[in-house]
């Protein structure tokens, strides 16, 4: 066959003769695989971890601009508010004038009347 009997016994140095992969050989590749396994888990969880800051940073940021906006959007709802307010305060206070007005006018046109003996109707 080409193998020696003491193959078994000699595997570390003869498996080199016959191009057969020595048992160290074997282990240091499982191991070197494994810790290329290891690395690469921790890997995607460094990242996953990374990917996971970022988001919640842009979340966090996002959240801040919204409420930046509600706040000056209030600001502005409220002072627009406020303006319309006051319009319609201007606007009563003509309104009462007016009527002042009017009622001054009667009673100036009832004074004329009885003044000139106009009969009321």
């Amino acid at each position: 066959t080409g193998i020696p009997e003491n193959f078994a016994s000699n595997i570390g140095s003869e498996s080199t003769k016959y191009n057969i992969p020595s048992i160290n050989s074997i282990i240091g590749t499982i191991s070197v695989i494994g810790t290329a396994g290891m690395g690469a888990y921790q890997l995607t969880r460094v990242i996953r971890d990374e990917v996971h800051v970022a988001t919640k940073a842009v979340e966090t940021k996002i959240e801040s601009e919204i409420k930046n906006l509600e706040t000056k959007l209030e600001t502005k709802v409220e002072s627009e508010i406020s303006k319309v307010g006051l319009e319609i305060k201007n606007i009563n206070n003509k309104i009462d004038k007016i009527e002042s007005q009017i009622y001054q006018v009667s009673e100036t046109l009832g004074y004329l009347k009885a003044s000139l003996n106009i009969p009321k109707k």
